[in-house]
């Protein structure tokens, strides 16, 4: 069993050893993000529709709208 640790110790301490380990669980996480990953449903927009404008019946007259009388209907 005392053979073991010092074997244990430098293979842990292995900067390859270390980098691989990291790389491995930041894959992990990638990956774990990638499977969760749900995208927001999209907003509905209310759809708005104007209509057009109503003429008034007093500012549209026989005159084109000016509302003064026209010269040539003195009755």
């Amino acid at each position: 069993m005392n053979t073991f640790i010092p074997i244990i110790k430098t293979v842990i301490s292995d900067p390859k050893v270390i980098i691989t380990t990291v790389l491995i669980v930041i894959y992990f996480e990638i990956v774990t993000a990638v499977v969760r990953y749900r995208k927001k449903p999209p907003l509905k927009r209310k759809v708005v529709h104007f209509s057009a404008p109503v003429p008034d019946a007093e500012s549209k007259g026989e005159d084109g709208g000016s509302g003064e009388k026209a010269e040539g209907n003195d009755v």
